[in-house]
């Protein structure tokens, strides 16, 4: 997967923090935010904030890598050999898009930063990966080769708390605004992570027949690590209410080493006979795969606004 581009971005706001802990030290005589008396025995007094905002992920790079498929397998079995080819791989969303909102507090520690921990819940838009095997089978005998092609798509589910300490460091800054960019630590909680994946098979040899099956699997939920780096403007709209807005990198990457399948559906038609719909039974040893290793990038770069109120 490709991840140079959120990573670029985080290295140039990490460079950026240097630059104003530097300012800081060589001018310790400037105070962000307001030169004036009144505001900052105000600014003395409000050492604590809440905030409130949202946020939209636009952007998901680092997104899936078809890491879950094989582009070639053979199999051999004392009635013959068995053969699938994976090709045109795509993916129409990937994790990380869609809406999170969150909140946070904080504390003022000097005029140059702040510490405080956030809260996002992740709505999860659907991400969807798809791709298309082509399989063979072939009998020792002389029996032909029977062939046939599935079209498959993975439709994910997922909700995300994110639990993020960070730091601020305050840049320019005006008696009525400031410019700043924050660093922080996330911690993913993982509330719903499972995937609908439906495979439609055509064969050749028989063109009139069409095979669906629809398959529900739940992901095993384990805790994944990232970062978080924002850039923004904060602004007075009153004496301690403050609004903002920033853009925002946010990257978490998730694991799961086992799922489990809670439901199947397959249907049938072909020339001869009417559509067929019927639940699957599925065989208790088949039920559960161990030894995934599925990695799960949820990356985004996106847009945010809230307000904080400073007491």
């Amino acid at each position: 997967m490709n991840t140079s581009k959120p990573l670029s971005l985080t290295v140039f706001m990490a460079l950026l923090s240097v630059r104003i802990m530097a300012q800081m030290a060589a001018s310790p005589e400037v105070t962000p935010f307001s030169s004036e008396s009144a505001n900052k025995k105000s600014a003395a007094e409000n050492k604590f904030y809440v905030k409130a905002y949202g946020f939209y992920g636009l952007l998901t790079p680092g997104g899936f890598s078809g890491q879950g498929v094989d582009p070639s397998s053979t199999y051999s079995y004392s009635s013959g050999t068995y053969t699938t080819k994976s090709s045109d791989y795509k993916v129409d969303k990937s994790f990380g898009a869609g809406l999170r909102v969150g909140g946070g507090v904080g504390l003022v520690v000097n005029d140059f930063i702040n510490i405080g921990i956030d809260g996002e819940y992740i709505l999860g838009e659907t991400a969807t990966e798809s791709f298309t095997t082509t399989s063979e089978y072939r009998n020792n005998s002389s029996e032909p080769t029977t062939n046939y092609i599935a079209k498959v798509q993975k439709d994910y589910d997922y909700t995300i708390v994110n639990i993020i300490p960070n730091i601020t460091f305050k840049a320019v800054s005006k008696p009525e605004y400031y410019i700043y960019n924050r660093l922080g630590l996330c911690i993913g909680i993982p509330t719903t992570l499972s995937y609908v994946n439906t495979s439609n098979f055509t064969y050749p040899d028989n063109p009139s027949a069409r095979y669906e099956i629809e398959m529900t699997n739940e992901l095993e939920k384990k805790v994944g690590f990232g970062y978080q780096a924002a850039l923004g403007i904060q602004f007075r709209i009153v004496d301690q209410l403050r609004g903002f807005v920033e853009l925002v990198i946010s990257s978490v990457q998730l694991k799961s080493n086992s799922s489990e399948v809670t439901k199947a559906q397959y249907s049938y038609v072909d020339g001869n006979t009417s559509q067929i719909d019927q639940p699957v039974e599925i065989d208790e040893s088949q039920r559960r795969t161990d030894n995934l290793n599925l990695k799960i990038p949820v990356s985004s770069v996106g847009l945010g606004a809230g307000i904080a109120f400073r007491f």
